[in-house]
């Protein structure tokens, strides 16, 4: 998939986090993003079950999403970006957090 000019990638940290590219997460809260565009979903897992999602609606503005918790309650937060790197920074962060069981910040 490609957002803007480059391409969306992320840095493997465990085997149980992977990059899928398709259908957006089916648990939308009240912090999930509207935008029908371009995305990836990293599943994260972890202690959290976090999901990690970068939407790009209006390239080179990209959305990134972290969500967690069961499917009864899935909570999350979203941040908008200029760019691609920061939304790969940021992405890559909230996944990192995620991983060590820390909600990620706003």
């Amino acid at each position: 998939m490609r957002v803007g000019a480059g391409r969306i990638a992320f840095r493997a940290r465990l085997p149980e986090r992977r990059a899928r590219v398709g259908r957006p997460p089916r648990h939308h809260g009240a912090a999930s993003p509207s935008a029908v565009a371009a995305y990836t979903t990293i599943s994260v897992g972890g202690p959290l079950r976090g999901l990690v999602t970068l939407t790009a609606p209006d390239p080179p503005r990209v959305i990134v999403q972290a969500t967690w918790g069961g499917a009864e309650e899935r909570t999350g937060v979203f941040r908008t970006v200029p760019g691609e790197r920061e939304a790969l920074m940021l992405a890559n962060l909230w996944a990192d957090q995620l991983i060590d069981g820390v909600i990620p910040a706003s």
